[in-house]
Parts: structure tokens; sequence; C-alpha cells
């Protein structure tokens, strides 16, 4: 029996019960005819249209569950994609958090070295007023009148001193002005103190702050 034929019984036995013999009964002019169907030869598992029937299956198999398996990694892929977006997304949100740290750590360091500078003035400060508060005070005992350690002819310089000076505020004796010692003698003149010679020149040297020389007097 040749491949044809044999392919052409194949699909007729698919079309009927799967017997080795049956019968068919047609109805032909109202009379009953009876025809005998032949056995369908028995085919093996190695037969080639048998083979070529599984591997057309195999490969049908096969493009379904590569198809399959290539959607499955292209979804996984565009998973993966996202997952990728979505990451540098949220590093580039931590980078930009990790330098606004930076710049606040940074301006929190500047401001903290400003604080300890400006108290290390302040603490310099506070230790020179200290000092000169210090020194105003004994100064203020110094010129206590009911001290009996107060010297007389100090005070009394100090308070020529404070006249002529304006409170420490105004050199008399600058350029175009006048000597220290005319202007103290001035002073005792319109304050009615009389000293002698000795006692002049010794309240003279006390207020003076300029060196020895520098006090010639000037025309008003």
């Amino acid at each position: 029996m040749d491949e044809a034929t044999t392919r052409t019984e194949i699909a007729a036995g698919f079309a009927q019960p799967a017997n080795d013999s049956g019968t068919l009964s047609l109805a032909m002019n109202g009379a009953a005819a009876i025809n005998h169907v032949p056995p369908l030869p028995h085919l093996s598992g190695s037969a080639p249209v048998i083979l070529k029937a599984q591997q057309a299956q195999l490969r049908r198999e096969g493009e379904k569950s590569a198809a399959e398996q290539l959607d499955a990694e292209q979804a996984a892929r565009r998973r993966s994609d996202q997952d990728v977006v979505e990451l540098c997304a949220q590093l580039a949100y931590k980078d930009a958090q990790i330098t606004q740290l930076r710049d606040d750590a940074e301006q929190d360091r500047r401001a903290l070295s400003q604080a300890i500078r400006q108290q290390q003035e302040d603490s310099d400060l506070i230790i020179s007023m200290e000092e000169r508060l210090e020194d105003v005070m004994a100064l203020a005992e110094c010129l206590r009148a009911d001290s009996e350690v107060s010297p007389p002819e100090f005070r009394l310089a100090f308070e020529c001193w404070r006249t002529i000076t304006r409170d420490g505020t105004h050199n008399p004796a600058g350029a175009g002005g006048r000597g220290v010692h005319g202007l103290v003698e001035d002073w005792l003149k319109d304050n009615g103190y009389k000293l002698n010679k000795e006692a002049t020149e010794r309240l003279c040297a006390v207020v003076s702050w300029r060196k020895r020389g520098a006090g010639a007097i000037r025309s008003k």
C-alpha cells in the first residue's frame, strides 16, 4: 500500500468509529443495502505519516511555547525598564536631598564658626571692660574727697584735665591750639586757685599729655 493510499484511509478512518471493521447501512431506492468496510491497516508509531504528524504537533507546541516565553520576557523587560526608571528617579531625589543636607550642614558650620568668633570677641570685650571697670572703680576711690588716701593735688589735676579736654574728647593743644601749660594757668585763674610756681609746675606735669618741651604757649 503506497503512502497516498494510507493517508486517504487514515482520513476516512478519522471520520468513522475507530473499529477494526464496520457495517455502513445506506438507504438506496427504498431498500437497505449493506456495504462491508474492510478493516483499517494497523500503523505503528514509527510510520512516516505518524512521525510527521507528531513533528507538526511538536512544532506547533514549540512555537506556542516560544511565543508565550517571548511575551513573558517582553513583559518582564518592560517591568524591569519601569523599575530602572523609578530607581533612577529615587536616586536623583536622594542625591538632591544629600546635596541639600550638605548645604545646610555647611551653612550651620559657618554660622557656628561665626557664633564662636563673636562669642570670643564678646568675651574679650567683656574682659577688657571688666579691666577698665576695675581702673574706673580704683580711680573713683582715688578721687573720693572723703578718702584718707585720696591725693588732693591729683583731684585738682583731674578736675583741670576734664575741663580743658572736655572729658577727654578734645585736644586743646593740637594744631592751632594752645600749649598745656598756658591752659592750666588760665584754668587756675578762672577757678580762683592761687598756687605758687612750684605747685603750678607739678599740676602742669600731672595734667599734661604732651612730652616735655612740646607744651609751648601758642597765641589764642
